[in-house]
């Protein structure tokens, strides 16, 4: 089953902490028991907003996506321990490019 599409509100591109640069991202495999619906859930995310940073997922069937790792931005109420928390956790996107550097 397709998933609704999600609208936009006007000006919900970026929080201020994403304005003025500090926002945390980070890597998240999604679930077997979830889709975007839940993972936008979760994140406090709209959903065509993680398909934007996520361009890969246009290719990738609903039914496909557990085990697809994506970028995801540490926005809202979401903190960094709560994140870490979540089963598909895989870090920080820092963290991964400090070690891929390494």
């Amino acid at each position: 089953t397709p998933e609704p599409e999600d609208t936009e509100a006007p000006g919900s591109e970026a929080t201020p902490d994403e304005a003025a640069g500090e926002t945390v991202r980070i890597l998240y495999e999604i679930q077997p028991d979830e889709a975007l619906l839940r993972v936008s859930e979760t994140f406090g995310i709209n959903r065509n907003r993680i398909r934007r940073e996520n361009p890969e997922l246009a290719d990738v069937a609903p039914v496909d996506l557990p085990g697809t790792i994506i970028e995801l931005p540490i926005v809202g109420d979401m903190t960094l321990a709560e994140a870490e928390a979540l089963p598909g956790f895989q870090g920080t996107v820092s963290e991964i490019e400090a070690a891929d550097g390494a």
